[in-house]
């Protein structure tokens, strides 16, 4: 089966309207998050290269 352009648009969520609870990117927020991840892995992963 194939469809048009317009039918696939309407297929295709709204990304405006997607909710999340992650900081948005490129904030202070976000640059935390991501270094309180990495040092969890590192601290899981012990000295393991």
């Amino acid at each position: 089966m194939y469809a048009t352009a317009p039918q696939m648009a309407n297929l295709i969520p709204d990304a405006r309207q997607l909710l999340s609870d992650e900081p948005e990117m490129e904030r202070t927020q976000h640059y935390q998050q991501r270094a309180l991840l990495r040092e969890r892995v590192i601290a899981l992963r012990g000295d393991c290269p």
